[in-house]
């Protein structure tokens, strides 16, 4: 828009009446005083790097105002990423590790290298593994607590990898 000749202050209110895209980077205000972070809907290496540092700077920010909160990642990894699956899951763990406080893992067993990363990162945030996208969930409602931020980061291997019955 700038490039058409655009003002800033003209983009700006403009983009300031676009909707949200839902699942995409959609950050939602709970009433329990949480804050949701959703990008649900699909994942790629960039889209996760975004949105793992979107994750930070909101739970910073929260940690210096309200003195509380912690950062927690929900994911089942990427899909499709051929033979770049193990070094570009080994890469978020390690950038995870850094930023996360709480690291909720659906199906750990596909991706392994994520969980090495994130041991052998910085920090050494809680990790807790489910087998199912709904229990690790129910566990996050269970363990939430005011001031966290919370990155639901691709939930489409639950529906992806189900086998197709007929």
């Amino acid at each position: 828009a700038m490039s058409l000749g655009m003002e800033a202050k003209d983009i700006k209110a403009a983009l300031a009446r676009v909707p949200q895209i839902r699942h995409r980077l959609e950050v939602k205000a709970s009433s329990d005083g949480t804050m949701i972070i959703d990008d649900a809907f699909n994942s790629n290496p960039p889209g996760f790097r975004s949105a793992l540092h979107v994750l930070g700077v909101l739970a910073h920010d929260l940690k210096e105002n309200k003195g509380a909160g912690r950062a927690i990642l929900i994911t089942p990894g990427m899909v499709e990423l051929g033979e770049a699956h193990s070094e570009v899951h080994r890469t978020i763990g390690a950038l995870a590790s850094e930023i996360c406080d709480i690291v909720v893992v659906v199906k750990s067993e596909r991706i392994p290298t994520f969980i090495e990363g994130i041991k052998a990162g910085k920090k050494q945030p809680i990790l807790k593994t489910f087998d199912t996208f709904a229990d690790a969930q129910k566990w996050v409602i269970d363990q939430k607590k005011e001031g966290d931020v919370i990155l639901i980061e691709n939930d489409l291997p639950d529906i992806y990898e189900q086998v197709l019955k007929i």
